[in-house]
């Protein structure tokens, strides 16, 4: 019996009909050059975003769930409504069944060229954004008579002595 899907796939608000198929691609950059033996190399190998292949299928007639986009012109209306997608740089969220991928720039669109007046299969790359969050850090300014606006201790060349006492509570 054929698996029925209960939550559509989607880019965005951008509902597909049918995904003919789907590829995630997870990938690293290793290093090319001679590593020691037993050092540590987690932070030498580089992992690359992951990216995501779909083929979808849009036709003029609804094959599933409820669509936004619907009526006489749906195939070019779709094919429209992906390159205003492509075009704006945005991020997305695609939604499958089994998973929810955030953050996602499309890399490439591929429409066929032969008229597709009733259907068209639309391929679509995607891959997915690392989004950071800055941290300002105040670092320590000195005037000309080389004082810190900040305390950072005290030295004494003459007796050999450093007073550490703000590092430790007493």
């Amino acid at each position: 019996m054929p698996r029925i899907a209960k939550v559509p796939s989607k880019l965005g608000d951008l509902q597909f009909e049918c995904v003919v198929s789907r590829s995630v691609e997870y990938s690293a950059t290793v290093p090319q050059y001679p590593v020691e033996s037993g050092s540590y190399t987690a932070d030498t190998i580089l992992r690359e975003p992951l990216e995501l292949s779909l083929e979808v299928f849009v036709s003029e007639m609804i094959v599933s769930h409820r669509t936004e986009i619907s009526g006489l012109d749906r195939v070019i209306d779709f094919k429209d409504k992906l390159l205003d997608m492509f075009y704006s740089g945005e991020l997305y969220t695609l939604t499958t069944p089994d998973s929810i991928y955030e953050n996602m720039a499309i890399t490439s669109l591929s429409f066929p060229e032969q008229d597709y007046s009733n259907a068209m299969q639309i391929s679509i790359s995607l891959k997915q954004v690392t989004l950071t969050t800055p941290i300002t850090v105040c670092a320590a300014t000195y005037d000309y008579s080389g004082e810190t606006q900040y305390p950072t201790g005290t030295t004494s060349t003459e007796t050999g002595e450093l007073d550490v006492g703000y590092l430790y509570d007493k």
